[in-house]
């Protein structure tokens, strides 16, 4: 920690150079590192797609899909972030390039249960995983 605390403070300097920072818990950021003025200067929330862009998303990344499927999936999919879109698009490819029959239904439950793994940070040590799922 000191070592990036001392880069952010200018320790080490970096000529017209920004620094980004990102995180999936701003809650657990270590105090000396969001409260001090000028580490951080400005915090954006980069919020989860509500169901108009998961639509959009979905059509984007599987456009195979009907219109049917595209609401269908948009109001499923609540709570998955941008990432997910382009993984279940991923997903439904590497399934059909391997012959392996799928529905998107399945992709998106694996995707739901992937983000309440996360939220809980309950990751079983013991479960080798490859993309979502067993591998």
């Amino acid at each position: 920690t000191s070592s990036l605390l001392n880069f952010v403070d200018g320790s080490v300097l970096i000529p017209r150079s920004y620094y980004i920072a990102t995180t999936n818990y701003p809650e657990e950021l270590h105090e000396n590192i969001v409260s001090r003025p000028s580490r951080f200067d400005l915090f954006v929330e980069v919020a989860r797609p509500n169901e108009s862009t998961r639509a959009r998303l979905l059509k984007h990344h599987l456009p195979q899909l009907t219109d049917d499927e595209v609401a269908k999936y948009a109001k499923s999919t609540k709570g998955l972030n941008a990432s997910y879109f382009q993984e279940i698009a991923k997903l439904a490819h590497s399934y059909e390039l391997l012959g392996k029959e799928y529905t998107v239904d399945t992709i998106v439950e694996e995707c739901q249960k992937r983000v309440k793994l996360h939220k809980t940070k309950n990751f079983k040590k013991d479960e080798a995983t490859l993309g979502f799922g067993k591998s």
